[in-house]
């Protein structure tokens, strides 16, 4: 089933090629990068602890595993083109920010959500996912 976002054709993709596999990779250092920061900004030693990095981590990489296949994060045209990757990756990491503090809210996993810490996870987690989304069209442009 395809949708029409903002123009855009979109279906559900799942990372069947090596690009895609890499994307999904990146993705992964990503969020662990975006996590570990937040853990070390509050007094944290993300590496020390890794249990603990893993369990803050858990909730938004499980949402983003779900949601980025289903906004078509890992088709061709979006790792090839910047208009794509722009508004799909902000799409696709709004719902999965929502959806991972939505876990790390409830019993399932602990931290809490609390609005505060909801609303640094949309910004800094966009602009984390989109600059190496962004700068992963680039690269890919100049090999092909």
């Amino acid at each position: 089933m395809n949708l029409n976002v903002r123009g855009l054709a979109v279906g559900p993709s799942l990372p069947r090629s090596a690009p895609a596999a890499l994307a999904l990779l990146g993705d992964v250092v990503v969020l662990f990068a975006f996590v570990a920061m937040g853990i070390s900004n509050h007094g944290g030693a993300p590496l020390e602890s890794p249990m603990y990095t893993l369990e803050r981590l858990a909730p938004f990489l499980l949402s983003w595993v779900v949601v980025a296949p289903l906004a078509g994060v890992y088709h061709r045209e979006t790792l090839t083109g910047y208009r794509r990757t722009v508004v799909l990756v902000v799409v696709a990491w709004v719902v999965a920010a929502l959806g991972g503090s939505a876990l790390r809210g409830s019993a399932l996993f602990p931290g809490g959500a609390p609005l505060p810490f909801v609303l640094v996870t949309l910004s800094f987690g966009t602009a984390m996912v989109l600059a190496w989304r962004v700068a992963g069209v680039w690269v890919r442009r100049q090999v092909e």
